[in-house]
């Protein structure tokens, strides 16, 4: 008996309230997904992506190339109670 009644107030309430025509109105994620692309077309770069893209050395530089030299730097002895600073 306790389950018939909660089920008959449920739907009553349902309909008192407007729950049930909102639950059918309401649109799908697949509809809202369709109208939000509509909305947001994709975007172009812009002018100033354009020329990043094509001038930035980021990732396209050639690999580091190292110089054996001769020059070998040569520090004066530090005085007695100077700083290393």
């Amino acid at each position: 008996m306790y389950i018939f009644v909660v089920y008959e107030l449920l739907r009553r309430s349902s309909e008192k309230t407007g729950r049930a025509a909102i639950i059918q109105y309401t649109p799908s994620q697949a509809n809202k997904d369709v109208e939000l692309q509509k909305m947001n077309p994709p975007q172009h770069k812009t002018l100033e992506e354009d020329v990043v893209e094509q001038r930035a050395p980021i990732g396209r530089a050639p690999p580091t190339q190292y110089v054996n030299s001769d020059f070998k730097p040569v520090a004066d002895k530090m005085l007695p109670g100077a700083s290393m600073m």
